[in-house]
């Protein structure tokens, strides 16, 4: 009985050989033949942040190892990950708040793959309003009404007051 392992793989020549009591031998031989079997790359996850704000960088770090010895590609699920060999990154915008799943896929030279799954979460960031369409500077004659009047915008559409102060007060 021979158990083979994943280093076996290879050809080897087998000789059954019988010997009696009387010297009389007989020898019986063959091939043996293991093929190698592919094994999948393993992938495990070095570090992530589980929970981010808006604005900050999602880092996603990866090791990766093939136990056949194949070289492995590394690749992610979403195109806003840019890829520095094991490391994946993400640096968010006012918009990206929400829950994330990527995955992370690592394929070998005979294309078995591994994949690892990562969540987590983009926290939403409060952004500030911004005036427009405001009168700069402006000179007008005492006793006349005048008409100061502004737009604002806010990223995250939620303005819920507009005031206009002169000299600090409002009016």
């Amino acid at each position: 009985t021979w158990n083979t392992t994943y280093n076996d793989a290879g050809t080897y020549n087998i000789t059954y050989h019988v010997k009696d009591q009387d010297n009389l031998e007989d020898n019986q031989s063959f091939i043996l033949t293991i093929n190698n079997v592919n094994r999948a790359p393993i992938l495990s996850l070095i570090s992530s942040n589980a929970s981010i704000n808006e604005l900050e960088e999602e880092l996603i770090i990866v090791n990766v190892s093939d136990p056949d010895g194949d070289l492995v590609n590394l690749s992610i699920n979403d195109t806003r990950f840019s890829q520095n060999n094991n490391t994946f990154n993400w640096t968010t915008d006012y918009f990206s708040a929400g829950d994330y799943n990527v995955t992370i896929t690592a394929t070998d030279t005979y294309n078995y793959s591994t994949n690892l799954n990562i969540p987590f979460q983009v926290n939403n960031t409060q952004v500030a309003p911004i005036i427009t369409n405001y009168v700069n500077s402006t000179t007008i004659l005492e006793n006349i009404t005048i008409n100061i009047g502004f737009n604002a915008t806010d990223a995250d559409n939620n303005i819920n007051s507009t005031l206009i102060l002169v000299n600090g007060a409002i009016n």
